[in-house]
C-alpha cells in the first residue's frame, strides 16, 4: 500500500450532547475491507471526538451481513457489540439483523495507547 493512499473515510454523525453520544461510520477501500486498513483512521477520530466533545460513547451500526467488515476492529476489541434489532433491514434477498457496536470513553482510554495516538 503506497504511503499517500487513501484507505477508507471517517466521520461522526446524530451527535446527542445531552445524552454524550454520536454515531460513527468507517468506510475502507473496497481492496482493503476487512483489513484493519482503517482501524488508525478509527482510533484517531475516536480521540478527538471522546476528548473535544467529551461525549461518553460512540456507537457504529451495520447489518449482520456486513459485520465482517468491522471484524477486525472487534477483534482487537476497539468495538463490543452492544444489541440487535432481529430481521431489521432488507438486502435484497431476506431481512438482515440491524448489529449495534459501541465503545465507551472508559474503553477507550483504556486501550488507545495499543494505537501509538500521543
Amino acid at each position: 500500500m503506497d504511503r499517500d493512499q487513501a484507505v477508507g473515510l471517517v466521520g461522526l454523525y446524530n451527535a446527542n450532547h445531552v445524552s454524550g453520544y454520536c454515531y460513527m461510520y468507517a468506510l475502507s477501500a473496497p481492496e482493503l475491507a476487512g483489513t484493519g486498513a482503517t482501524l488508525h483512521g478509527v482510533a484517531q477520530l475516536l480521540d478527538y471526538a471522546f476528548e473535544t466533545f467529551r461525549l461518553r460513547k460512540i456507537y457504529m451500526e451495520t447489518t449482520e451481513t456486513s459485520l465482517s467488515s468491522y471484524a477486525s476492529a472487534v477483534r482487537v476489541g476497539l468495538l463490543t457489540e452492544e444489541g440487535r434489532l432481529a430481521n431489521h433491514e432488507w438486502n435484497g434477498r431476506s431481512y438482515d439483523d440491524m448489529v449495534f457496536l459501541s465503545i465507551s470513553c472508559e474503553a477507550w482510554a483504556k486501550m488507545r495507547q495499543r494505537f501509538s495516538l500521543s
